[in-house]
């Protein structure tokens, strides 16, 4: 029989579509990385109960009294280390070709897509679940996490703050170095920050995380601590604009791998 180019093409499609079948329906448990997300502050300080405002002191010394915040985390991704953590699950194929149509538009098997709001004035360490990775079997070395404006499907929405095309919402109260009033103060932003988190052991090292297939089911939880926030802030020398900025770098900045 002989091939031209238009019916080898069309071969080739029809293989691909099918090993994405047999991919997609054949019993194939894979690797589950769970992400969540805690929001604290220092290690060792109390923990603040749901609701309760967050009051913490600043590099600068001004006394903070947050009484809302949310904080929109748009996507994050799990990046390897090596080659090999490219090698192909059964069904990234079909993925590959045509797209999951069970994931959110921007996600894949590494990267979660769906964004949520984060309410800082939850309950302080108390996990909220992002989503799931299903990585193939390698070693990963870091997540990214980008924090950009909401839109109308993003997770956990306000009902007392309009976030759409906000990245984050904080409100409250400060009190100058020296003591005085507290000065009501709101700080919004819609620009956009990317944190890449490198994994680290207990003693701080950055090391690899393997997921095999032998151990499928792993959670992986990223931390936000928010007394952190707004230092190097001066409430009383910067304008409005510098505060943004300032205050969405450090919210960035504070993400980290919680153990």
């Amino acid at each position: 029989m002989i091939f031209n180019k238009q019916t080898k093409k069309i071969v080739l499609i029809l293989a691909v579509v099918g090993f994405g079948f047999l991919g997609c329906n054949q019993s194939d448990p894979g690797i589950n990385v769970s992400l969540g997300v805690i929001h604290h502050r220092a290690s060792g300080a109390t923990l603040f109960e749901e609701n309760e405002p967050r009051v913490f002191t600043t590099d600068l010394d001004y006394q903070i009294t947050l009484e809302k915040a949310y904080i929109a985390l748009a996507s994050a991704e799990l990046s390897g280390c090596h080659e090999s953590t490219r090698l192909m699950r059964p069904g990234m194929l079909w993925e590959a070709f045509v797209g999951n149509a069970m994931a959110h538009s921007e996600g894949s098997s590494t990267r979660i897509g769906v964004p949520i709001i984060k309410n800082i004035l939850g309950a302080d360490m108390s996990l909220v679940e992002w989503g799931t990775f299903e990585p193939a079997p390698g070693n990963y070395c870091h997540l990214s996490l980008t924090l950009e404006p909401a839109d109308s499907d993003a997770m956990f929405l306000p009902s007392d703050i309009d976030m759409v095309g906000k990245t984050i919402y904080l409100s409250g109260s400060y009190v100058p170095p020296g003591g005085g009033s507290g000065v009501p103060f709101v700080v919004t932003s819609s620009e956009l920050r990317t944190q890449e988190i490198h994994f680290h052991d207990d003693n701080d090292q950055e090391v690899e995380v393997t997921y095999t297939v032998a151990d499928p089911m792993q959670q992986l939880t990223v931390g936000m601590r928010y007394d952190y926030w707004f230092d190097q802030v001066d409430f009383q020398t910067m304008n409005a604009s510098g505060i943004e900025n300032q205050v969405l770098t450090n919210v960035a900045l504070s993400i980290h791998q919680h153990p």
